[in-house]
């Protein structure tokens, strides 16, 4: 689904999604043709272009059920969404399949996208690259769920993870290691990047002079532990600090609830990249954004990427991982990042220890940008493409000399 598609509420501060910067990355190559199979957006959809092509599906009240039934909890739900939207997405494939020669079938997502590309494979014998955002556990399922979901990855000619644990997972249950890849997500950082005119921007967003700004970024829900941080920010006191929230979702009524009776606590709602380009240079620190066990959520990327540091959870917000240790290497810690127990307690500890901090930080900020450079950039889309071009059979995409496309940007 295309970020047009998604409903406000799930919208958070990584407002570019990762297929977008698909697209952008396949209109700076030579040879790498996109036709993309999305559900039709509401609203400004995108036009074509010489590399890329969009063919929408209408479903819309499929749509509004998967967002009602997205936590996967009613497995009658997930049968029957799983199945209705495949077969939207199928029947768009297939028709594309008649009239066009691909050299592939790329899905990227989750089960449905799977279920999708299987369908489409087996109708045109085309390799199949799967290409997943989220790291499941089925290791620890039952027999028939293993052996369901070692069937699942057995069809793809390459398995995709944005981190080594969806490979692990997958060879655990049966899935040839061979098959199984890692690539870190990427971010555009010729966009968010430091800006000049800090003391400028922080006077534009009302950041008083000597405050430590914290700036939380994506959707305000449970999985994201915003609920913790609402129970640590209660009653607390917060002389020179200030908390701003952008993004929507089901626990924003109870930040509302703490903001009303705090003025250093604000709402932002769901912000585009020209305001969150601008956050990240003028607060002080990235607060509690989204974590893995060994890979770090976009609005982190997005953040460090500005060279803005990091403050999050020692625990993986991967509710299938409950409790697991997070690997902060991933984003620089201890230097450039600090992690702390998602608790009242540690998130209490981090925001004092961030206060006290915050000179340290400001002085830290061209290694954040540094180290995002190495570990967030274009190195890992080339890598991607490597892969599908591999899995296909065919010369690697190069980039546009017109581009300037380059690992050391």
């Amino acid at each position: 689904m295309l970020t047009q598609a998604v409903l406000p509420v799930d919208k958070g501060g990584g407002t570019d999604t990762f297929v977008s910067a698909f697209m952008r990355l396949a209109n700076q190559m030579e040879n790498l043709q996109l036709d993309i199979v999305a559900l039709e957006p509401p609203d400004r959809p995108f036009a074509d272009t010489s590399n890329v092509r969009m063919h929408y599906y209408r479903a819309r009240r499929l749509h509004d059920l998967l967002w009602t039934f997205r936590e996967g909890k009613n497995p009658l739900a997930n049968a029957v969404l799983t199945v209705g939207m495949a077969c939207f997405i199928v029947r768009t494939a297939l028709r594309l399949a008649r009239s066009h020669r691909y050299d592939a079938i790329y899905v990227i997502g989750g089960p449905i996208a799977g279920v999708s590309g299987i369908a489409v494979k087996w109708l045109t014998h085309l390799p199949l690259v799967m290409h997943f955002q989220y790291t499941y556990h089925f290791r620890s399922a039952p027999a028939p769920v293993r052996m369901l979901a070692a069937a699942f990855y057995r069809q793809a000619d390459a398995l995709i993870g944005n981190c080594k644990m969806l490979g692990t997972d997958a060879t655990a249950i049966g899935m040839p290691a061979s098959r199984c890849f890692a690539v870190t997500n990427w971010v555009d950082q010729a966009y968010f990047r430091p800006l000049p005119n800090r003391e400028e921007l922080r006077a534009k967003w009302n950041i008083p002079a000597g405050a430590t700004a914290f700036l939380f970024g994506g959707r305000l829900c449970p999985t994201k532990h915003v609920d913790r941080i609402v129970d640590a920010l209660r009653d607390l006191e917060t002389p020179e600090m200030l908390f701003l929230f952008a993004g929507e979702g089901v626990v924003e009524p109870d930040v509302r609830s703490i903001a009303d009776n705090n003025p250093a606590i604000r709402l932002l709602g769901t912000r585009g990249r020209d305001d969150l380009v601008e956050l990240h240079n003028a607060c002080d620190v990235q607060f509690w954004g989204s974590v893995d066990v060994d890979y770090p959520g976009l609005v982190v990327m997005e953040a460090m990427s500005s060279g803005m540091p990091v403050v999050t959870s020692d625990e993986t917000m991967n509710a299938l991982y409950a409790g697991e240790r997070v690997d902060g290497t991933m984003i620089g810690a201890p230097r450039l990042a600090r992690l702390y127990p998602p608790t009242r307690q540690g998130i209490r500890r981090a925001i004092a220890e961030t206060v006290r901090r915050r000179a340290e930080l400001a002085a830290v900020r061209p290694e954040v940008r540094a180290f995002a450079l190495r570990h967030f950039g274009i190195s890992n889309a080339l890598k991607l493409v490597t892969i599908i071009a591999q899995a296909a059979g065919c010369e690697r995409p190069v980039a546009a000399p017109s581009t300037m496309l380059s690992t050391s940007q």
